[in-house]
Formats: structure tokens, C-alpha cells, sequence
């Protein structure tokens, strides 16, 4: 860690590994390495304040300054929180809701986990499938997004091959709008997709390049379809 007027630090992980995401949580820094151990710093010491190897692979992690707990995303669709102040596991858990919604889901890994910017009380969790808004105070998923792309639809990809099928491109990311109005959502095939936090509709599927890329387009319909 470098900081101002020459101040650096460096801090050792407990076991040799390298490291897969670094967050900073008010006076701690958060690690996860890849040989899935948890490992939580104190800025003012420089010293490890605490160690823990999560019940199975680490996906996704959310942290807030406000909070004392990790939330963890996990490979099994369920989200777990360590506790920082007490240095172990929280008794708290929550199940995988994809799986719930569509039953046919047989892998639903979390890939991205988000707290609403401005209330602390809803968690954007997303899934490979697709992505949730859970609301701690209703103790329940609230709203449900996911991406489907038409028979016709270029899709981020714009494969002419695939366009006579329904397609849903698995899910790589999930953020919240600053304002936490919109939701955008980032899918293996290129596609970038902003929704209404609301009411859950997609207010435009895009690339880098294009627009309106999950809206069939008369060209590349296939015959018969």
C-alpha cells in the first residue's frame, strides 16, 4: 500500500496464494486470495486481525464501511456473512432465489453482489441466470430480472447463427445506477443491459457499438420464424 508523503506498507497474506480482490473497509482491508481464504487487516497496525477459509468457493464479495460483515457470493447461489468484528462466520444465510424462480436452474453461482447506494436495506445479488434485488426488511426477493433475447435478436454478439433461436446470455456483472433508479447487468455474449429498478423492464440493451440489441431485427430473421 502506497500512501501520502512516502508512507507505504506491505502486508503478508497467511499462506503463500495470490490475491483476487482487495477492498478497503473503513480502518481494515479486506483480501481474498485464491486459495479461498479471507483474510482482514488492520490499516492502523498493519497487522492481520483476523483469518477464515469460507464453507466453499468465494464468487462475489460486498463490503460496506457502515457494516461489520462481508457478505460472500458463493459458487452455490447462497450468500453468507463473515463477521469482522468477532472474527468468525455470521449466523446468517441466504438461499439461492434463482433456483426457486426457475427450478430448471441447475448451477445459479453468484457473480456479482451489491448494496442499493442509498439504502442499506436492499442487496442486488446476480446470478449466472439472471439478477435479484433481495430486501433485507422484507426478508425476500422483491424483483427479478432477467435477459432474454428473441428469436431474431442480434444479441451482444451479433452472431447470424444463433439469431433463430431464444437465447439467455449468462450473467458476468450487476451494478446499481449511483441514484439506485437503474440496474445495468453485463452478459458473456457483450451485452449491456440498464433496467428499471421499479417495475423491472429493460430500458435499453446495448453494445459498445449498438443499440436495441435485444430487439429482433427484420434482416436477420430467419425464414419461417
Amino acid at each position: 500500500m502506497f500512501g501520502q508523503k512516502r508512507v507505504n506498507a506491505q502486508l503478508d497474506l497467511p499462506r503463500r496464494a495470490s490475491v483476487k480482490s482487495l477492498y478497503f473497509c473503513a480502518d481494515k482491508l479486506v483480501c481474498y486470495d485464491a486459495r479461498n481464504d479471507l483474510t482482514i487487516y488492520s490499516l492502523e497496525t498493519k497487522k492481520i486481525l483476523c483469518s477464515h477459509s469460507p464453507p466453499g468457493p468465494v464468487f462475489a464479495l460486498c463490503i460496506d464501511p457502515t457494516l461489520d460483515y462481508v457478505l460472500l457470493g458463493m459458487q452455490s447461489g447462497e450468500v453468507l456473512a463473515y463477521d469482522m468484528d468477532r472474527g468468525r462466520m455470521a449466523p446468517f444465510r441466504i438461499p439461492s432465489f434463482w433456483k426457486e424462480y426457475d427450478p430448471r436452474a441447475r448451477v445459479t453461482p453468484i457473480m456479482a453482489l451489491a448494496l442499493h447506494p442509498r439504502d442499506i436495506g436492499s442487496l442486488l445479488i446476480g446470478y449466472a441466470e439472471g439478477a435479484v434485488i433481495y430486501s433485507f426488511k422484507q426478508n425476500k426477493p422483491v424483483k427479478y430480472f432477467k435477459y432474454e433475447l428473441p428469436r431474431g435478436a442480434p444479441g451482444g454478439d451479433g452472431d447470424p447463427s444463433a439469431t433463430n433461436v431464444v437465447r439467455h446470455p449468462r450473467l458476468t456483472h450487476a451494478v446499481w445506477h449511483p441514484t439506485g433508479t437503474f440496474i445495468l447487468t453485463g452478459h458473456e455474449d457483450g451485452s449491456l443491459v440498464f433496467w428499471d429498478a421499479r417495475d423491472g423492464r429493460i430500458v435499453m440493451a446495448r453494445t459498445l457499438t449498438d443499440t436495441f440489441v435485444n430487439k429482433p431485427q427484420s434482416s436477420s430473421v430467419v425464414r419461417g420464424s
